[in-house]
């Protein structure tokens, strides 16, 4: 029988920042009933982290893919990726640029979705937009609108199949030269865009999923309820103050 979730966080420095090792913490405090995995280029040093987490498994992949956040959108965008981890119906990828808020991962793997990630800065694409298509400027606008979104749930076998149905468009998003977050952008805008291959959600419902991190959020500490799932666009200056409930 396959395990519901995997948590996966990708390591482009083992060298974590110390704002880097406080968002790994949290994660490993509140998610630390399900499998999490720490993935890495397979020449990088992680003795320290090996010695520090012990009950957390590594996955070492080529290099190329953990030079930059641009190369690891190539890797988020094959197939062999996901089938790494084909013992799971769903993985969390969580970047350490976000932070989780509470424990609502089993709840949200309930759902049914097939892809959550949080809208980019300026909000998504209309479905109309979608079909329409953004021109090359549009497009590039929306991948900065991804920077530090590090949170998205994904149904293992729903993305390989998307994936594989469109290998050529997903071919071309991993070689674009400049779109960091061409992983982000290719599910926002091709995934779905002339037939509903995967399940997303509304832009109201994905908001209970991730929000941005700003300094203007009024919501209480104390209340669990006005908070989602996770946080994005974590910064360093700000973490001390991000909600937290176990």
């Amino acid at each position: 029988m396959k395990e519901l979730v995997s948590v996966v966080v990708p390591i482009l420095n083992p060298e974590l920042s110390a704002s880097e090792q406080q968002i790994l913490d949290n994660c490993i405090e509140k998610l630390g009933k399900y499998t999490i995995i720490l993935i890495y280029g397979e020449s990088a040093d992680i003795s320290h982290l090996k010695d520090r987490y012990e009950g957390i498994d590594f996955i070492k992949f080529p290099d190329k893919y953990f030079e930059s956040r641009k190369s690891l959108s190539s890797l988020f965008l094959l197939e062999d990726f996901y089938e790494r981890f084909s013992w799971s119906d769903y993985i969390l990828i969580h970047e350490l640029n976000s932070w989780i808020v509470k424990d609502e991962l089993h709840y949200w793997c309930k759902q049914g979705y097939d892809y959550l990630k949080g809208e980019p800065a300026g909000g998504g694409v209309s479905d109309f937009g979608r079909l329409k298509g953004l021109n090359a400027h549009e497009k590039s606008t929306m991948d900065k609108g991804f920077a530090n979104n590090g949170i998205q749930l994904c149904h293992v076998d729903s993305i390989r199949k998307t994936l594989r149905s469109k290998s050529s468009i997903a071919y071309e998003y991993r070689h674009h030269p400049e779109w960091i977050y061409a992983d982000a952008l290719f599910w926002e805008l091709e995934a779905n865009r002339f037939w509903p291959k995967l399940r997303f959600t509304t832009k109201v419902v994905l908001k209970r999923f991730a929000a941005i991190t700003d300094n203007n959020n009024s919501g209480s500490k104390e209340d669990r309820h006005v908070w989602p799932f996770a946080l994005t666009n974590v910064q360093a200056n700000t973490i001390e103050d991000l909600p937290s409930f176990l």
